[in-house]
């Protein structure tokens, strides 16, 4: 599996329905494939460091992804548009980027 995308996959989640598969990259990205013809719709770039989880909320609308680079984002798992983002630590808090 690991090698179709040339970096190490550090999670993998499925839509209820199993039409999609969202995959956790070692190279910063989440890639969003069309199951079963395992075609890429979408590669999401938002995150600064490897992403190391993924999952899909229940109706498929919305995709989490957590990265080493200590954010969470919520994404609109059609569109890949960064709804909310988050980062952990320390005096800091929910952001709007």
């Amino acid at each position: 599996f690991n090698d179709n995308f040339g970096a190490p996959v550090n999670c993998v989640a499925f839509t209820t329905d199993g039409s999609r598969l969202a995959v956790a990259d070692s190279d910063k990205t989440v890639r969003i494939l069309e199951i079963p013809s395992g075609r890429e719709l979408k590669v999401l770039r938002h995150h600064t460091a490897a992403v190391n989880c993924v999952a899909f909320s229940y109706d498929g609308a919305f995709l989490v992804s957590g990265s080493s680079d200590k954010t969470a984002c919520i994404l609109d798992s059609v569109t890949g548009e960064v709804l909310a983002k988050t980062r952990s630590g320390r005096d800091q808090g929910h952001t709007d980027e």
